[in-house]
Formats: structure tokens, sequence, C-alpha cells
């Protein structure tokens, strides 16, 4: 498997080689095109001259000199209307002129350009014959040594640019690196990991996120050992005390009395042990995500009346009065659910409520939310308790030595949040405690 920087690398080579050879070609063809057009001009103002001077000059001498002198960077041949050459210089051509072309140049009197671009041929006439002049520029080495520089000028910049690129595709595979690194650690349920990559790019912000990602994993890890610890020390406790009364009813000498006694402290725990494992199940379905949740309108005052009404028993036996105020309110919600909000809530505040106490039940509408609270003048609750009251198995009346699972209100809380909503309580030891549930009337 090839690594990141081996793909740059080779994708940056590959594009870049790709664009040196169009520019090459590109560049030189332009260049070569705009150089032959000043050629072409410079060929013709040179061959005119020359043939000025020979018409001017019947000197041979003065015709030699200047042949000579023009030798140096161009190649001149003349034809007479013969075909025949009566005048070169000691340069050799560098094209092989043919004689059809000698032909159209003697019969035509402009200037013609031939297909070969670094040709020119003039015609002329002199005391009543025809001449054609050729003229050729020695420019090939020229035109060699700029090929060389722009190829040596191109072979630099690649080298400089790719020397460049592997090292900043080092830098940028580098913290890359680095998170692979962390992400095998992760794998080995190391989630004390962290990477150390500040930057302010796509990947320090991976790597911030990376950090927070194990950050969360690492608390996940710890609620999930600290549930198993929980679970197993609340389903112990019931056995053992099943268990232990179990034995002592093997003891025929015990009365009837104590029978009755030890049996009821089996059935309660039994009991207990039966709503934990079914409140853990039902946990464990709305944390999965595909517990059923099936929205309906329906009047939320008369759903919270009749569960009053169905735990009447319940608060009568303690002498509870109920404060309502419940108006006509309706809502768009998952009715099951939010009967089992209510439900807990309700029993909470009459389990934890003084003798002859209070209970308020109080609906209150505003634009787009619904709250209700549910309050009582009971035992409340502390400030450090509070903070952690919907934590699993977290049970802030231990000591008072009231008897629950401590998942009821985590229940409550899941539920809510299923449903867009938010719940806050307020409470005070020896005081009294209040639930505030906010629902969006229409999820």
């Amino acid at each position: 498997m090839k690594s990141m920087y081996t793909r740059l690398v080779l994708i940056f080579i590959s594009v870049i080689l790709l664009s040196l050879v169009i520019t090459f070609f590109i560049a030189s063809k332009y260049f070569i095109k705009h150089v032959e057009t000043e050629v072409q001009r410079d060929l013709k103002d040179v061959g005119e001259n020359f043939i000025a001077v020979y018409l001017t000059h019947d000197d041979q001498y003065e015709v030699n000199s200047t042949l000579n002198i023009l030798s140096k960077n161009y190649y001149i041949t003349m034809y007479n209307e013969s075909g025949k050459i009566i005048l070169k210089n000691t340069t050799p051509k560098k094209k092989n002129i043919k004689k059809k072309q000698v032909i159209k140049t003697l019969n035509n009197n402009n200037v013609q350009l031939r297909n070969n671009s670094n040709l020119v041929g003039l015609p002329f006439e002199k005391d009543g014959h025809k001449y054609a002049l050729f003229i050729q520029p020695n420019i090939d080495r020229g035109f060699f040594k700029m090929r060389r520089v722009l190829f040596f000028s191109l072979l630099t910049t690649l080298i400089i640019g790719s020397l460049t690129f592997l090292f900043v595709a080092k830098l940028l595979v580098k913290p890359v690196k680095e998170l692979i690194r962390a992400t095998k650690e992760l794998a080995k349920g190391n989630y004390d990991v962290q990477v150390t990559i500040k930057r302010k790019d796509e990947i320090g912000l991976l790597a911030s996120n990376f950090n927070l990602m194990t950050n969360k994993l690492n608390k996940l890890e710890e609620m999930r050992s600290e549930f198993v610890s929980n679970v197993s020390h609340e389903i112990q406790s019931p056995l053992t005390s099943i268990k232990g009364f179990a034995k002592v009813l093997r003891n025929k000498e015990l009365i009837e009395e104590k029978q009755d006694h030890y049996l009821s402290i089996i059935e309660a725990e039994s009991e207990r042990l039966s709503i934990m494992s079914e409140r853990l199940l039902k946990l464990a379905s709305l944390d999965s995500e595909q517990h059923p949740f099936q929205p309906m309108t329906y009047k939320l005052d008369e759903q919270i009346r009749k569960i009053i009404l169905a735990l009447e028993p319940h608060w009568e036996s303690k002498k509870l009065q109920l404060v309502l105020n419940l108006p006509e309110t309706e809502i768009l919600a998952d009715r099951l659910l939010l009967e089992q909000v209510w439900i807990n809530l309700l029993q909470n505040a009459i389990k934890f409520s003084n003798i002859a106490g209070y209970i308020k039940v109080d609906i209150m509408t505003f634009e787009r939310d619904i709250q209700v609270t549910i309050s009582d003048n009971g035992l409340g609750i502390s400030k450090e308790d509070v903070e952690r009251i919907f934590e699993r198995f977290y049970q802030a009346d231990r000591s008072r030595n009231k008897k629950g699972t401590g998942l009821g209100l985590s229940i409550v809380q899941k539920i809510v949040e299923m449903h867009h909503g938010k719940i806050e309580v307020e409470s005070a030891a020896g005081i009294g405690t209040s639930f505030m549930i906010k629902l969006p009337k229409s999820i």
C-alpha cells in the first residue's frame, strides 16, 4: 500500500513534468515563431541593402567586402537569369535552394518568402538582366542555445520545486502519521491518548476533534465501568438478602410470624429486582435509539389528571393535598413515553413528601413550548446531590432508607431529550423539590 507521502510526491512530479513539457513546447513554438517573423524582416532589410550595394558599386572589391562582413551572420547566394550561381559567401548554405524556387523568384518582381521561413528570395534587375538573391540567417546555434537555456531553466524549476514540495509534503504528512499512531492506541483501548498538533487548518481541526472524541470516550469508559459496578452492586444487594433470608427459612423452629416477615422481605427484594431489570431494559432500548417513537397530538392536561387519579391510593394514604393548575393543553408527543415521565415524577413527589404535605402540578403554555412543573414540600435534595440526580443508579435518599433503583430519573431525562425538551430541578434539603419539564409544542 502506497503511503500518503508517496502518493503526494508521485502526483506532484507527474503534474509538474506534464506541465513543464507542455510549457516547453508552447513557449518554444511561440518564441521561434516570434523570432522567425523578426528574422524574415531582418533578412529582407539585409538583402535589400546588399542589392543596393551591388547595384551602385561596379567595383567587385566593395561587393566582396560587404559579402564577407555579412558572412558572419548570413548565408548569401545570387543566381543569374540562367539559374546559375554567380555570387556567394564562403560560408556554406544551411538549406539547399531548389531550382524551382530560383525560377519563381526570377519571374517575380516582389519579395518572395519561401516555405522555409528562414529563407528569403529577392528578385532584382541590373543592366536589363534578372537576378535572384537568396539570404538565410546563421541563427541555428542561437536557436539551439535558446532551447537548451529554456530546457535547463525548466529543469532547475522542477528540481527546486520538487525539493520544496518534498519538504512541505513531509510537514503535511507528519501530523497525519501522528493521528494514525493515536488511532492505533485508541483501537487498543487506550482512551487517554492525545495528539499535540497545533495548527489552524483542517488537520488542526481534525486533531482538535480527535482529542475531544478521546476525552468523551474516556468519560464514557469511566461511566461504563461505573455503570457495571453499580449494576453489580444493586443486583448483589437484593440477591444477598434473598439468599440470606431463604437460608433462615430453612430453620423449622421459626415461628409463623417470623416466617411471614422474612417471606415479605424476599418478595419485596424480588419485586425490586424485577423493576430494576425492567428499567435497565427500558434504558437500553432508549439508548439504542431504536425504541418505538410514535408522536401524536393529544390533550396533555387530561393525561396528567388520569395519572393523578390512578395514584390516588398512594397520595391519600399520606394525606397529601394536590394543587392543580391544568389548563386545556394540546401537545404533539409520544403519549406512552410521556406517561412514564409523569408517573415517575409524581411517584417520587409522593414518596418523598411529608405526611399532610402538598404537591403542585402546573402547566404553562408559551409561544413554542409547554412547561410542566411538579413541586412538593417534602424532604428535598442537597445541593451536592442535585448535580448528580440524573446519573444512573445514583440515589440521593440512601441515608433515609428509601429503597429504589436509581434509574427512574435517568429514564425521565432520556425521554425528555428524545422529545427535544429539557428537564431542570430546584431543591433544598428540608424544604422541597421542583421539577420543570420544557417540551416543544410540536416535534
